[in-house]
């Protein structure tokens, strides 16, 4: 067995997961982001962040079942199991393959639940589908979610989110139906930090706020709400639009 412990000072990075050894990894503090091999054996102990665990087989290949508080994906091919241990509340997010699209992993009416789907002791197939308004909590962290060559689409809907960014872990999203009743809240940078640059608009009105810090690229792309010609290029002229604020905290 390999044991492996993550520190702050992955953060940022991806932590692949390979061979016929088996893995037990506990988390950091932070965000993590794991690359799980089709076959490997994992069993995972998050930290403190909403981790983002990627099992590299497609999701028609693995079993899921909840053995307590982990939910157990078995590779169906080897028979191989990766183990996420000890989930909560918050949760984190299992990707499959070659899909960037996220499923929400955590406890929710006394049951773990991944996606909309109920997890239970026996081994069934993943019917979840990806995320979407009813998977979403009000509180949405975007660190890890996509990656420097394709975005993760998220659709604020009808409900009020924050959304959060940790500037020292890299995002690339995009969010749509963004109105007044959701607002973006960054940590790691000040106001005038996003006033040199960082803010702008496309052809399309889509804002989009491009942050780099120390070469860890935060992409955040709010679709259409500018669509009016409005100019934006600083926090003020954000938060003048008819939208929830950019805040700093």
């Amino acid at each position: 067995m390999a044991k492996l412990l993550l520190t702050t000072q992955d953060v940022g990075n991806t932590i692949p997961l390979t061979g016929t050894i088996s893995w037990d990894v506990i988390g950091s503090s932070k965000v993590d982001f794991l690359e799980i091999a089709a076959g490997t054996k994992a069993s995972i102990l998050g930290g403190q962040g909403q981790d983002v665990f990627h099992l590299l087989g497609d999701q028609s290949d693995y079993t899921v079942h909840q053995t307590s508080t982990n939910a157990v994906f078995t590779h169906q091919a080897t028979d191989q199991t990766v183990t996420i241990r000890t989930l909560s509340t918050t949760g984190d997010f299992i990707a499959f393959g070659e899909n960037d699209a996220l499923l929400s992993l955590k406890i929710a009416d006394g049951a773990i639940m991944l996606g909309t789907q109920r997890l239970t002791s026996a081994p069934v197939d993943i019917t979840a589908t990806t995320i979407s308004d009813s998977e979403l909590e009000n509180a949405v962290i975007l660190d890890r979610k996509g990656t420097t060559t394709t975005e993760l689409e998220l659709d604020a809907g009808d409900f009020g989110f924050t959304f959060t960014d940790e500037v020292t872990t890299s995002n690339n999203v995009r969010i749509t139906n963004f109105t007044d009743d959701d607002q973006i809240v960054i940590s790691g940078a000040s106001a005038d930090d996003y006033d040199d640059g960082v803010i702008g608009t496309n052809a399309d009105g889509d804002v989009v706020i491009t942050y780099n810090e120390s070469g860890i690229l935060n992409q955040i792309t709010i679709v259409g709400i500018a669509a009016d010609g409005s100019l934006v290029s600083n926090v003020d002229s954000f938060n003048a639009l008819p939208v929830g604020d950019l805040s700093f905290g």
